[in-house]
């Protein structure tokens, strides 16, 4: 296995345990948020100014252009909070999957690791003891 494949492993689950962390904290915030404001959320705001000459009767400018109307508009879209905490708990999932592969292919590779670490031991008892045997069969 190699010590850069791991270190990169390692660093994802890292970055999947804080973004894990931070939806949490958002989704408790909505929570929290659902019960003080009745289960709604500001979910975008237009505003809009419209900016008109003052007419008299025959639809002519008063004051040469000099006096406006202003007209100010805001639009406030709101939506269910519990929309976007079932949004962010599917991303949490989303994440802990990842996060639970990164875990194991991180195992798998520890033990494959340690497969191979086994493995060259028990070929070195093996040489040894070969060495032993011709070791002795060139004395005798």
């Amino acid at each position: 296995m190699d010590d850069a494949e791991e270190e990169q492993l390692i660093l994802q689950f890292q970055l999947f345990s804080v973004r894990e962390r931070r939806l949490m904290n958002s989704i408790k915030r909505y929570r929290d948020m659902e019960a003080d404001n009745h289960g709604l959320a500001v979910d975008g705001v237009a505003k809009t100014k419209k900016v008109e000459d003052i007419t008299d009767e025959d639809g002519e400018s008063i004051g040469a252009g000099k006096y406006k109307k202003v007209t100010e508009t805001t639009i406030t879209h709101t939506k269910a909070v519990m929309s976007s905490i079932m949004t962010l708990e599917a991303e949490l999932t989303k994440v802990q999957k990842a996060k639970t592969k990164a875990i194991e292919t991180l195992g798998r590779m520890r033990l494959e690791k340690q497969k191979l670490e086994g493995e060259s031991a028990g070929n070195d008892i093996v040489d040894d003891w070969i060495t032993g045997i011709l070791g002795e069969d060139d004395d005798g």
